[in-house]
């Protein structure tokens, strides 16, 4: 361990979890690891039999709470990509009540024309009115909202339950108070942790996790509460956003404030905050978290710094990413790439790829403020297009020296011409937005 802790980052191989969990234990992990790092084990979703690379983002190093209240060195590691699939934060709370009288520490609602929820004064002991339906649930909102969105509270989400159950589907999920309602997804989906191995499993602890409670249903709780989790969704604050109100004293992760480039908490939209799905790494998607609208009644899910895209200038990332694990990919056949041509060409074709990612992957992260970044920003867009156009003459070249077939150049080549095409709508797309700099 002496010569472990000065050794430089990155510089230590690592080939297991608990030598992961080793590191962080010691207090080592920084002299290792570096925030933004990545640590990759499989994941399987056991209901489709499909297996993934997951990949997770080392997002933060700080001393962690365990349930015996001691504090010990801790390492958070954040998901990379969203799983490919979702299910209800949880699920609307419409039990019928089918008690024949109401019932003390339960609210009633019923239903309205417009398929709101209204909350009824009722006295407990008194019969409910014959063929009259009402809805009960042990959490009291005002606004009727809990029967048609559900509950926004972390601790008795549907969500906690998967993310941190090794339980098949089915049996994942349990009511955390009367009137709770199982998720949709209960009987399709399988608990979280039943996908990884027991080298990912035995490295990760429950550690205290705090957050904000809503003020309509929960005012009288406090303005907080803690539970102990192995896994959870990241808070407003930890992303570097804010609350509608207050402060949940949540430590920022260090990965947010460099992706972000922020300077302060802000919730507006970022591409810091982007995230895609595990299955479809070209489309991007809400990254759910678990602070509540705290001052908002009926809201049915946590609320998000704006994340969402469509197609647009950042497509470029990925598009860009994809062509050089393509390239990689296919250069790798020997048989097609002999591998006394791997110094003098095919080396090089893999590197003039990688460096285009790089200079778009420049390119994004400056945020443009002055004349001078948006000129520093062209010049990589710039760079990058140019090498788009090396790329397509070595597959020229490729296709002459190695007698590659012509489907398969036709395909490389599109996936490059595709990525030029996204690169000018970039450039202009900034040209037209930054003109007044």
């Amino acid at each position: 361990m002496a010569a472990i802790a000065g050794a430089e980052p990155g510089s230590i191989k690592i080939d297991s979890f608990a030598q992961v969990q080793e590191l962080v234990s010691t207090g080592l992990a920084e002299k290792i690891f570096a925030v933004g790092d990545q640590l990759i084990c499989p994941w399987t979703d056991i209901v489709t039999g499909e297996t993934y690379d997951w990949v997770w983002d080392i997002v933060h190093m700080a001393d962690v709470e365990l349930e015996d209240g001691s504090m010990v060195p801790g390492m958070y590691l954040q998901a990379h990509y969203l799983t490919p699939f979702s299910i209800q934060f949880d699920a609307p709370e419409n039990e019928i009540a089918t008690e024949t009288t109401f019932q003390e520490g339960l609210s009633y609602y019923l239903k309205n024309e417009d398929g709101s929820f209204s909350l009824q004064t009722v006295t407990a002991g008194e019969a409910i009115t014959e063929g009259a339906t009402y809805y009960h649930s042990a959490i009291k909102d005002t606004s009727g909202n809990i029967c048609r969105y559900g509950y926004n509270r972390w601790s008795h989400s549907a969500y906690r339950q998967l993310l941190n159950s090794d339980a098949e589907k089915g049996a994942w999920w349990t009511p955390q108070h009367a009137g709770d309602v199982a998720p949709n997804e209960l009987n399709s989906r399988a608990g979280f942790l039943s996908g990884f191995e027991e080298d990912f499993l035995s490295a990760i602890r429950p550690v205290k996790v705090r957050t904000w409670l809503n003020t309509v249903t929960d005012k009288e709780i406090g303005d907080y509460e803690d539970t102990y989790d192995k896994i959870f969704l990241a808070s407003k604050e930890q992303v570097y956003g804010t609350l509608e109100s207050g402060t949940c004293n949540d430590e920022v992760w260090d990965y947010y404030k460099k992706a972000t480039g922020l300077t302060a908490p802000s919730n507006a939209n970022n591409i810091g905050r982007i995230k895609y799905k595990l299955d479809a790494q070209t489309s991007a998607d809400w990254q759910r978290l678990r602070s509540p609208a705290v001052e908002k009644k009926g809201t049915k899910k946590m609320s998000v710094p704006e994340g969402k895209r469509t197609k647009s200038k950042f497509e470029v990332i990925v598009k860009a990413r994809n062509i050089v694990v393509h390239t990689i990919k296919i250069t790798s056949n020997e048989k097609v790439f002999p591998k006394r041509y791997r110094w003098s060409f095919t080396g090089k074709l893999v590197d003039e790829t990688v460096d285009m990612y790089k200079n778009l992957f420049f390119a994004n992260s400056i945020r443009v403020v002055t004349k001078e970044d948006k000129i520093l920003r062209r010049q990589y867009q710039v760079k990058a297009l140019a090498q788009t156009y090396s790329i397509l003459a070595m597959i020229q070249i490729a296709y002459d020296l190695f007698g590659l077939s012509t489907d398969r150049v036709k395909y490389w080549t599109e996936l490059l011409m595709e990525e030029q095409k996204l690169i000018r709508d970039w450039r202009d797309s900034d040209s037209s937005r930054y003109r007044n700099l």
